[in-house]
């Protein structure tokens, strides 16, 4: 099953990732590392109106894999996990796991 970065983060944070259990699934962003050296992040963002209003979702990506180079786009299939690192600003983000990263073009829309 592919979600849209914001997808994924609407059900981990409104049904606590339970639609997403047991599922393997595909996400598609932009990388940017993670602070704390524990994964990295997928990242799109989300405009409602225009590029003005535009809001960053982040998937902090859990694995022992080599990061992908920052700003580079990835799809990554793999599956949820609950997030056992704070990240930005003391707030949790929605994890996932990476069964498989692979490297993709920017969409010609880079945003949801």
């Amino acid at each position: 099953m592919t979600l849209t970065v914001f997808q994924y983060w609407q059900r981990v944070v409104w049904d606590g990732g339970r639609s997403l259990a047991g599922r393997s699934l595909g996400l598609h962003g932009f990388v940017t590392p993670a602070e704390d050296g524990n994964g990295y992040f997928i990242n799109r963002l989300q405009i409602a109106c225009c590029a003005a209003d535009a809001l960053p979702f982040s998937i902090r990506v859990i694995t022992d894999q080599p990061t992908p180079p920052t700003d580079s786009w990835v799809i990554v299939v793999g599956s949820y996990v609950p997030n056992p690192h704070a990240s930005r600003d003391g707030q949790r983000t929605p994890a996932s796991d990476a069964d498989e990263i692979i490297p993709t073009p920017a969409p010609a829309d880079p945003y949801e």
